[in-house]
């Protein structure tokens, strides 16, 4: 009997149909498979014991990069033709594609491309239906050749009998190529001079020049990276003059996980993390001693680690670097978009790099590096990028007939589009501060738009942070004039906590579950700056505040992120610290660092003033992390975001915990007493007021969450999950810091449209 099969999930450029197809063959049943944007629809003639085993083998044998959802089986009216085909793509019309994340190199094309009889011998773009790029090469749906960048290179005769025969690994992988029709390396200068355009040569002599000492920007899946190597100090300080980067940690890309164990500490959870399909960037803690530069991560007890996951970084390190470690970070000036274009790349890395290795493969869609961290055995997301981007994450508790578009906040920015009961969380963007950073915000938008069928008409409100300046908001604003969409304001912490629920599937109007959101800032509704709170969530798109951390004052504004010496004299005011006290003390620290007031007495008075007759308040767990890690001399000048916080971590991380004080009481003792030992009473204190709160607050809630950036942190992590057991909720999925607000904002929007 003729039966219509319709599969749900990632279904799309993974091998599915050539799947379909083998397998058909190997069961004798006759029909058809062709895409249908979103889903794929399979036609057989079979009889209802042969249906149960096709539905069963296609949901456990399904390809690596499948993503089998659903499959919904009806009786089919029409014919069925003899044998089995796949048929062209159908009408896309009024679909929800789901667009494949980029894959590493498989094993099977890696046996290729080092197998000096292969054809594709060292060719850094081998490819198949099992592996390669996906989202940064798609333009359109239906996923065909003619869809994706490779649609500039027309296939060989050779590749072409691969793609067209349905026992190949290749057969319709819109990725296949080869060193005759495919893609190609060449060498430039900062110039645009060509001083080697011939594939393999090209890569030889850049990873020479690493060898000798040069930066090479090198174009991947994604975009660009700054190469050089990793352990010498000298090229390392002298990479972060030319970037401007005088602290913020580089990340590293060894050949193997033998040579990681040289330089990191690896655990089984951490293995896997390196070498799953989605090869993050996995942030690990460091070897003592360690061998790489100490520059590559200064102050931290932690180093963020890749694998080799694009043909070209495989070919660099078996035939030319062997074990070599390299520095490998987004070739980006400090708050601007990472290039993906060669002419961009000379003009934003001229004076950074002193080469360029790029190809002539359009990248459709820019995609940084995910990045995790192995929290007590556990996996969690830092940035949700390549690899991860664009799987949807499924909102069972929101109406499906609304569409929200939502913009993030400011710094660490995803966008997200929620339709249909699926949030598709965008790549990385970073600090919309900067013009061409927010023009890639509204990029990303409208091309996730796009390739999901719809247009701005579509939209039913865009979601956006509470802050008034924002640079999402104003462009919220001005989306809202252009079309004639609802804009919804959602308060900051609020949309962390939606985006912890929204991962566990968790309902707010079904289920009491109070959340701790703590990080660095964040727009109150009452004006100031919050940071330390615990909200319970309601089913209206609303929230209680049920508890926070005192309010400080928070003296010059965003000037005490950057100089946190500044929250140090707010706690020690609230520790009963006369002002002659607090000058005579600032004083001190100015002699002795003068950059951590690089004003002077000057500022010295103005950061009294603001003690005194505050204009903001803050309730920031993080501006606690920064007024003592300042106190103890750990960090007092802030080089990129969350810094202070992170190297007091650090000094903790080798410490007992101690027992918890008030806040104001560590600051003081961290300045009286200046014992890094003060670290981790810092942590046990803070874990304390913000753990405690909760249990103060509400009475047998269903679960209790923890989110927001400080919840990157492994002591209160650690002591959450203590305190908290089974009951907590904590993010696996998308990260606890800004990348994952907009998952958060969408729902916030979505409960309050459905009232």
């Amino acid at each position: 009997m003729p039966y219509r099969l319709i599969v749900r999930g990632i279904v799309q450029g993974v091998g599915f149909r050539p799947f379909i197809h083998r397998l058909a063959e190997e069961m004798g049943l006759n029909g058809y498979v062709r895409n249908l944007g979103d889903r794929v629809e399979i036609v057989v003639d079979a009889d209802e014991e042969r249906l149960r085993e096709l539905v069963r083998r296609i949901e456990e044998e399904a390809p690596p990069l499948a993503r089998v959802t659903g499959i919904d089986v009806e009786e089919h009216p029409g014919p069925v033709p003899e044998g089995f085909e796949i048929k062209k793509s159908g009408s896309t019309e009024e679909l929800e594609p789901q667009m494949p994340p980029d894959a590493p190199v498989c094993e099977d094309c890696l046996r290729e491309m080092f197998d000096p009889e292969d054809r594709r011998y060292l060719y850094p773009f081998t490819g198949c239906t099992n592996c390669g790029p996906r989202f940064t090469i798609i333009e359109g749906f239906p996923y065909d050749r003619e869809n994706t960048t490779m649609a500039d290179f027309p296939l060989c005769n050779a590749c072409k009998r691969e793609y067209e025969d349905p026992r190949d690994r290749r057969y319709h992988a819109q990725v296949v190529c080869c060193p005759e029709c495919g893609p190609s390396y060449r060498l430039e200068d900062t110039e645009g001079n060509v001083l080697d355009d011939d594939c393999l040569s090209a890569i030889e002599k850049a990873c020479e020049a690493i060898l000798e000492g040069a930066k090479v920007a090198i174009k991947g899946i994604g975009g660009f990276h700054i190469a050089c190597l990793a352990d010498e100090d000298e090229i390392v300080l002298d990479l972060r003059k030319r970037l401007g980067r005088p602290q913020q940690p580089f990340a590293v890309m060894a050949p193997d996980l033998d040579t990681v164990k040289r330089f990191a500490v690896l655990d089984e959870t951490a293995e896997r993390a390196l070498t799953g399909r989605e090869r993050p960037i996995v942030v690990l803690p460091k070897r003592d001693p360690f061998p790489l530069s100490e520059h590559v991560a200064p102050g931290l007890h932690t180093v963020g680690v890749m694998l080799p996951y694009a043909g070209i970084h495989h070919v660099m390190f078996r035939e030319f670097l062997g074990d070599e470690v390299l520095i490998m970070t987004s070739a980006n000036p400090p708050g601007l978009p990472m290039a993906i274009r060669t002419r961009d790349a000379r003009r934003t890395l001229k004076g950074i790099v002193d080469l360029i290795l790029t190809h002539d493969r359009r990248i459709a869609a820019r995609c940084d590096d995910s990045v995790v961290r192995i929290l007590s055995g556990t996996v969690r997301p830092l940035r949700r990028s390549r690899g991860y981007v664009p799987v949807p994450i499924e909102v069972p508790f929101v109406p499906r007939d609304v569409v929200i578009v939502a913009l993030g906040p400011e710094l660490d920015v995803t966008a997200c589009v929620l339709k249909g009961g699926k949030a598709y969380l965008s790549q990385h963007v970073g600090n919309v501060r900067k013009t061409p950073t927010l023009d890639f915000l509204l990029e990303t938008v409208e091309r996730f738009l796009r390739l999901m069928n719809m247009g701005w008409d579509d939209v039913d409100a865009i979601a956006h942070d509470m802050h008034p300046t924002f640079a999402s908001t104003v462009l919220a604003r001005r989306l809202e004039e252009e079309h004639g969409v609802e804009r919804i304001p959602v308060q900051h912490h609020h949309a962390h906590a939606l985006a912890l629920l929204a991962e566990h599937g968790v309902d707010p109007g079904e289920e009491q579950v109070p959340v701790v959101a703590a990080d660095g800032y964040g727009y109150g509704t009452d004006g100031n700056a919050w940071g330390g709170e615990v909200l319970l969530p309601d089913g209206e798109g609303g929230f209680d505040r049920l508890a926070h951390l005192d309010p400080v004052p928070m003296p010059g504004g965003d000037e005490a992120t950057r100089r946190p010496i500044r929250m140090t004299a707010a706690y020690l005011y609230e520790a009963g610290w006369s002002e002659d006290e607090i000058r005579e003390y600032l004083r001190g620290v100015v002699n002795e660092d003068p950059e951590a007031l690089k004003h002077g007495e000057r500022e010295i008075e103005a950061v009294l003033a603001g003690i005194k007759r505050p204009t903001v308040l803050t309730t920031s767990a993080g501006r606690f992390l920064d007024a003592v890690s300042a106190a103890l001399g750990v960090c007092r000048v802030r080089t990129y975001e969350g810094e202070p916080a992170m190297k007091l971590e650090a000094v903790a991380a080798g410490e007992e915990r101690g027992e918890p004080m008030p806040l104001p009481e560590v600051v003081e003792a961290a300045v009286t007493e200046g014992d890094p030992r003060i670290a981790a009473v810092a942590h046990a204190s803070l874990a304390e007021e913000l753990h405690g709160a909760v249990e103060d607050s509400v009475e047998s809630p269903d679960a209790v969450g923890v989110t927001g950036g400080v919840y990157n942190n492994e002591l209160l992590t650690a002591d959450a999950r203590t305190r908290f057991g089974p009951s907590l909720l904590e993010h696996r999925e998308v990260p606890a810091g800004d990348g994952g607000v907009s998952l958060g904002q969408a729902v916030a929007a979505a409960l309050y449209l459905r009232g």
